[in-house]
């Protein structure tokens, strides 16, 4: 750590932190990137409830899951955390019923542990209670959920793309 920290440029501000690990069913997936489930939650009345996921998936030997950096989405069903049967691409369009890479077939798949991953990200929605809508980037490692972001303002392209129309889903005008 020492000589890397030494290579940094002086003056200039970085963030440095440790490497995280997913979880063997998601390094199946892809293994060139963490891909995270975008969740996102909104208060109904006083409880926040999950609106929307997505499992965010890197691609072409990319280190992230990002939509403007080729990656691809896939839409998971909220009740059972069966992936839909092919993910999506925003930038670079279309649809794929596998992985581009891995061959990774996504019909017929679930994401382990899905109640306990709701649970999880509900409960860290409410410990902020005034923060109403938060699109949250979920890793599930193999000691269990981490955080990297809660977004105020996530981008809704990537979940349209994979999941429809997100009007209704997001409570947007929902009597038209």
């Amino acid at each position: 750590m020492e000589s890397f920290l030494a290579k940094l440029a002086k003056r200039q501000t970085y963030i440095v932190q440790e490497g995280i690990v997913q979880r063997d069913d998601f390094m199946a997936v892809n293994a060139s990137s963490v891909n995270t489930l975008r969740i996102v939650t909104q208060y109904d009345g006083s409880c926040p409830q999950i609106s929307a996921c997505v499992m965010r998936i890197g691609r072409n030997g990319k280190h992230v899951d990002n939509s403007h950096q080729g990656g691809m989405s896939c839409r998971i069903d909220l009740n059972d955390g069966s992936l839909n049967e092919c993910a999506t691409a925003e930038h670079g369009g279309g649809a794929f019923l596998e992985h581009p890479d891995s061959g990774f077939v996504f019909k017929g798949k679930s994401i382990e542990g899905w109640e306990e991953i709701k649970k999880a990200v509900l409960s860290y929605a409410s410990c902020f209670p005034e923060l109403k809508e938060l699109g949250w980037d979920i890793a599930v490692t193999p000691e269990g959920v981490q955080v990297i972001e809660m977004n105020l303002g996530f981008g809704l392209d990537h979940l349209q793309v994979s999941c429809g129309g997100m009007r209704r889903k997001l409570n947007v005008y929902p009597g038209k």
